[in-house]
C-alpha cells in the first residue's frame, strides 16, 4: 500500500492543497491513501505500507510550525528500507527571502531510502507541483479581461480588476475549474499566491506577483514579474511574459520523476 502524506487540513482553506498530491496522477500502487502530514500518523506503522510519498505543497520553517522537523521525524519513524519520496514540495519561509533550506534537508538527502524532488528550480532535482497533470489545463479559454486578480484569502490586493480568491467555496473540483477558467480568461494575472502564479503560467498567461510574503516565490522556473507595491502593476505589466512550454515542461518533469521513483523503489527492494 502507498501512503501519500499531505496537507489535508490546510486544504479546507486553500484550493491548491486539494490538487497537489502525486498519487492522484500517478498510479504507483494498486492501493493508495492520503493521510494527514504528521510524524504520529498510525499508518506509518502499518506493515502493509510499502512506499511513502510526501507532497506536494510548501514546507514552512518557523517557531510555531516547522514542517522540515516533521519530515525528519517521519524518516526516523519508519524502516530504513521503506522508500520515502518527497515529491513537488518546496521552500516556504514566511518573511524570509533567501534560498536556504537548512540542515534538515541535508540530513534527509543522506538517507539512502529518501528520494527528493523539489518544486524549487534552484534545487538539484527540480520537480514542479504535480497539479500540472490536471486535464483542465488542456482546455481552450477565451481571454476576456486584460488584467485579473487572483488573491490569497489571507492577504488582500487593493486593485479594481476582476478578482477571485484562492479560498475553497463549495465543491473543490468545481471551484478549481472555476479558478482555471478565471485565470485563463485574463491576459495578465496579478496574484499573491504561489499556485495562482504557477497555474496562470501553465495556461500561458502573463503573471505579476504582488508583495510576496514568502521565499517560495523565488523558486519558479518560469519566473513572474515581482513587485512590492500593487500601484506598480501597470508599469510591471510591460515586462511580464508568457512561457508557452511551461505546461509541457512541467508535465514531462513529473513523468520523468515518476520513472525515477519506480527505479528507486526497485533498487531498494534488491
Amino acid at each position: 500500500m502507498l501512503i501519500n502524506l499531505c496537507f489535508l487540513e490546510y486544504a479546507k482553506a486553500n484550493i491548491a492543497e486539494n490538487f497537489t498530491q502525486p498519487m492522484d496522477y500517478f498510479p504507483l500502487s494498486r492501493e493508495a491513501r492520503k493521510v494527514q502530514l504528521s510524524s504520529t500518523a498510525p499508518e506509518l506503522q502499518d506493515p502493509h505500507v510499502s512506499t511513502l510519498i510526501i507532497g506536494g505543497g510548501g514546507v514552512p520553517r518557523g517557531r510555531d510550525v516547522d514542517r522540515w522537523v516533521t519530515l525528519h521525524e517521519i524518516a526516523a519513524a519508519v524502516s530504513s528500507h521503506m522508500p520515502i519520496v518527497i515529491w513537488g514540495m518546496g521552500i516556504n519561509d514566511h518573511g524570509r527571502f533567501d534560498r536556504n533550506y537548512g540542515e534538515i534537508l541535508l540530513s534527509l538527502e543522506r538517507r539512502r531510502n529518501v528520494l527528493i524532488g523539489m518544486r524549487d528550480f534552484f534545487y538539484a532535482r527540480y520537480v514542479p507541483c504535480a497539479s500540472c497533470m490536471r486535464p483542465e489545463f488542456d482546455a481552450d479559454v477565451t481571454v476576456q479581461h486584460e488584467i485579473g486578480v487572483y488573491v490569497h484569502h489571507s492577504y488582500d490586493i487593493p486593485l479594481c480588476y476582476p478578482t477571485m480568491s484562492n479560498e475553497v467555496q463549495g465543491d473543490p473540483v468545481s471551484y478549481f475549474r472555476r479558478v482555471i477558467q478565471f485565470l485563463g480568461s485574463c491576459e495578465t494575472i496579478v496574484t499573491n499566491t504561489y499556485h495562482g502564479a504557477y497555474w496562470a503560467t501553465l495556461l500561458n498567461r502573463k503573471v505579476i506577483v504582488v508583495n510576496p510574503f514568502s521565499n517560495k516565490f523565488l523558486g519558479f522556473k518560469h519566473e513572474p514579474v515581482i513587485v512590492q507595491d500593487a500601484a506598480r502593476v501597470g508599469y510591471a505589466a510591460r515586462f511580464a511574459q508568457r512561457y508557452s512550454n511551461a505546461l509541457s515542461e512541467s508535465r514531462q518533469a513529473n513523468i520523468d520523476f515518476c520513472a525515477q521513483v519506480l527505479e528507486f523503489r526497485n533498487t531498494l527492494a534488491q
